[in-house]
């Protein structure tokens, strides 16, 4: 819960800073710092925009049984404790950025996807990507041949003509 709580509680205090334009603030990173834009967008009504790539943490029921690697605690506790299966996703649910994204303010969001992504699958992403109230305008740069770098220094490039676009 603290890990994305600090991000709302960073994007308060640039917010509060007279030398920054409180309606240009952008949310931005991949895998790990995917999960925490998205979050960070769900909980804070200040995020305008939004760049998550290969985000980390969206659909859990999915991704426990896909994902190599990052999900293997969830899966460890799974099998020890298969009575606990649907409490544990319930508390998951809550910290789901599939659902926190449902609750975003942001006007833009641009995501990127690697198709060949056993870290972070795309179904996950999509998941959350599908999930952005039908307000946002949205865009998803899909690498078909990419794994968990995404579109790599390609999509830092284009990351950067998207936000000088959106942002103005």
């Amino acid at each position: 819960r603290q890990f994305y709580l600090d991000t709302v509680r960073a994007v308060e205090v640039v917010a509060g800073r007279s030398e920054v334009d409180g309606g240009r603030i952008a949310a931005i990173g991949g895998s790990q710092g995917g999960a925490l834009t998205l979050a960070c967008a769900g909980l804070s009504d200040r995020v305008a925009v939004m760049a998550p790539d290969v985000p980390w943490l969206s659909h859990f029921r999915r991704s426990v049984n896909i994902a190599v690697g990052p999900y293997e605690e969830i899966t460890e506790f799974m099998k020890r404790f298969p009575q606990e299966i649907e409490r544990a996703f319930t508390t998951l649910s809550y910290f789901d950025n599939m659902n926190l994204v449902t609750r975003t303010k942001v006007r833009s969001a641009y995501y990127s996807v690697g198709l060949c992504d056993d870290i972070c699958p795309p179904s996950t992403v999509f998941a959350s990507y599908n999930h952005l109230p039908e307000e946002v305008d949205r865009k998803i740069e899909v690498y078909p041949f990419n794994k968990h770098e995404g579109g790599g220094s390609l999509h830092q490039q284009r990351k950067l003509q998207w936000l000088r676009k959106t942002l103005g």
